[in-house]
């Protein structure tokens, strides 16, 4: 029983490391394409 209570928080911890990627990788290609574009 503890495993499936655990497993949940688990997947919402990934889920928070995957959104937090990609915003970081987004905010990274805007840093480096978007402002020389717009410069």
């Amino acid at each position: 029983m503890p495993e499936t209570v655990a497993e949940p928080a688990l997947n919402g911890l990934r889920l928070n490391l995957r959104i937090v990627s990609v915003v970081i990788f987004n905010f990274a290609s805007y840093l480096t394409i978007g402002l020389p574009l717009a410069v």
